[in-house]
């Protein structure tokens, strides 16, 4: 990838999840390779700034376009339950035949987790964010999981 778009943060007219995917659009016409939006819950602590789900918005972008390389920037695993993440970015990357991308973090707001009464300490978010990517990576490969972790189980 030579040269792409970041959207960040998705805010005012970008929390409009039709200018997102008309930019997308316009995006993938003017050649570039990519196009990325951010992925965040409450970027204003009173949760007055409204904010697209990034999952929808990515398909609907990869619904609408045919060449771009589109993703997230970044998705916090630690904030997702990580088998409805893995669902939803199957399900991406088989709408966008294999153009999605995944960047992953821990999550840098704390009250994108305080707000809603989950533990904002950095070493929970890295636990959380390792052991989901592990139920990830297993889930994606088929076949029957089962985790048995500090932070998630998943049984059969």
């Amino acid at each position: 990838m030579k040269k792409a778009v970041l959207v960040s943060p998705t805010i005012f007219e970008y929390s409009d999840p039709a200018n997102l995917v008309d930019l997308a659009q316009v995006t993938e016409g003017a050649g570039w390779d990519g196009y990325f939006i951010c992925d965040h819950l409450l970027l204003d602590p009173e949760g007055m700034l409204p904010l697209a789900d990034p999952s929808i918005v990515l398909g609907a972008i990869a619904a609408v376009t045919n060449r771009v390389i589109i993703g997230s920037m970044v998705t916090p695993v630690s904030r997702r339950r990580p088998w409805k993440l893995a669902k939803e970015f199957a399900s991406l990357d088989q709408l966008s035949n294999g153009r999605i991308r995944i960047g992953v973090g821990l999550g840098g707001l704390d009250q994108e987790f305080s707000n809603f009464g989950e533990d904002p300490d950095k070493k929970v978010l890295a636990k959380k964010t390792d052991e989901g990517l592990a139920i990830m990576e297993q889930l994606h490969r088929g076949g029957v999981v089962n985790f048995d972790g500090e932070m998630y189980q998943v049984e059969n």
